[in-house]
C-alpha cells in the first residue's frame, strides 16, 4: 500500500512538471516578469508628410469678382491634405478676413466639410465683397478635393447661420461664378 501511496505521488509530481514544461511553450527555461516600473515600448505609425502641388483660391487684388488660382506646394500627413490646404486659404487670405481668424479644425463625412473657425471669424471684416469672396475661397478651394462637395462653417463648434449678409444655415457649394473662366 505504502509503495502504491509513493508510486502515485511521483506520478502526481511527473505530471504536474510536465504540464508546467508545456504551458511554458516547452521552454525549459522560465520566463522573467517584465519590470514594473520601466517603460513599454510603442509602436507608432507615423504618416510621411506626402508634397503634392494644389490650386487653392485667393481673392483678386483688383478687386473683381473673380478668384485668382495660387498654387502652391503643400506637404501634409495622408488625411490631412484639405486641412492643409485651408489653412493655407486661410492664411493667403488673411487682410480679408477679421484679424486674429484662426482656423480650429476640419471635418469631412459624406461629402460634407465642417469647417471650424475661431470667433474671430464672425467679427465684422473689410465688408460684404471681402466676406462673401473668402468663403467662396475657402469653399471652393476645398470642393477641388474630390471627397468635398459641400462645406458648412462653425466658429469655436457652434453653427453659424448668418455673416454678415451670408446666409450659412446650409452648406454652401462650389460656385462657378466667382471661379476664372476656363479656355
Amino acid at each position: 500500500m505504502k509503495i502504491k501511496t509513493i508510486g502515485l505521488t511521483l506520478l502526481l509530481c511527473l505530471s504536474c512538471i510536465l504540464a508546467a514544461g508545456c504551458a511554458n511553450g516547452g521552454n525549459k527555461q522560465p520566463t522573467k516578469p517584465a519590470a514594473p516600473n520601466q517603460p513599454v515600448a510603442k509602436q507608432e505609425t507615423k504618416t510621411v508628410p506626402q508634397e503634392m502641388e494644389k490650386k487653392i483660391y485667393v481673392l483678386p487684388a483688383d478687386g473683381s469678382q473673380t478668384l485668382t488660382v495660387k498654387k502652391i506646394k503643400l506637404k501634409a500627413p495622408q488625411g490631412q491634405e484639405a486641412l492643409v490646404a485651408l489653412k493655407a486659404v486661410v492664411d493667403s487670405n488673411a487682410k480679408y478676413f477679421p484679424k486674429g481668424t484662426k482656423v480650429l479644425g476640419l471635418n469631412v463625412k459624406d461629402g460634407l466639410a465642417t469647417v471650424n473657425m475661431s470667433k474671430e471669424f464672425l467679427d465684422k471684416g473689410q465688408g460684404e465683397y471681402a466676406r462673401t469672396m473668402s468663403l467662396y475661397a475657402i469653399v471652393n478651394t476645398l470642393t477641388e478635393f474630390p471627397t468635398i462637395k459641400k462645406v458648412l462653417f462653425q466658429a469655436d463648434g457652434k453653427k453659424i447661420e448668418v455673416v454678415g449678409q451670408m446666409d450659412l444655415v446650409d452648406p454652401l457649394t462650389r460656385n462657378q461664378t466667382y471661379l476664372p473662366k476656363t479656355k
